[in-house]
């Protein structure tokens, strides 16, 4: 039982790189990104007012976000994150409560071609910061009212209350 078939500096190399499997299983995951992306800009295209997402607001009335505008809120976010440096294969971290900010962020995301990993927000600091470390994420989107939860001196933090908020407040709702 301590008998070692390889070295420690094979068991390094094996574990960091991606193998066939791994690689195909990327190429497939970017290729399904991209098939959803398509669909959504062709609902966009062809319903652009129709309803995306409905949500109640913080007194309790129903607010409604538009293919057109969902899209237009996307791709906002995606150009601030395309001018923090993030690319396709990057793994950007998403810290928020269940809201249209979190589809607004997933498809700005997605759109860049990178993944986005679910940070709950109900976890402990110590196990987010276990999760941004062991996935490498760079960047992670989030609120202020979550600045707590994460460990700011090793990640890119995008506040999303001063992206989105005000672009969902001026959103028109007919």
């Amino acid at each position: 039982s301590d008998l070692q078939m390889l070295s420690g500096e094979e068991i390094e190399y094996l574990l960091r790189t991606p193998n066939e499997h791994q690689q195909f299983e990327s190429s497939a995951s970017a290729k399904q990104q991209s098939n959803d992306i398509a669909r959504f800009k062709q609902s966009v295209a062809a319903y652009p007012q129709h309803s995306a997402c409905r949500y109640y607001d913080g007194d309790g009335q129903q607010q409604i976000i538009s293919y057109q505008q969902l899209d237009s809120l996307s791709d906002a976010l995606a150009e601030s994150l395309t001018d923090l440096e993030v690319t396709n294969n990057d793994a950007v971290g998403i810290c928020l409560s269940r809201s249209p900010q979190t589809l607004v962020a997933i498809l700005a995301v997605l759109k860049l071609g990178a993944s986005y990993v679910p940070l709950d927000i109900a976890l402990p600091k110590a196990r987010l910061s276990f999760m941004i470390d062991d996935a490498q994420i760079e960047t992670v989107l989030t609120t202020s009212g979550h600045l707590s939860l994460l460990p700011l001196d090793t990640v890119e933090v995008l506040w999303l209350d001063d992206i989105l908020t005000t672009d969902l407040s001026q959103v028109s709702f007919d």
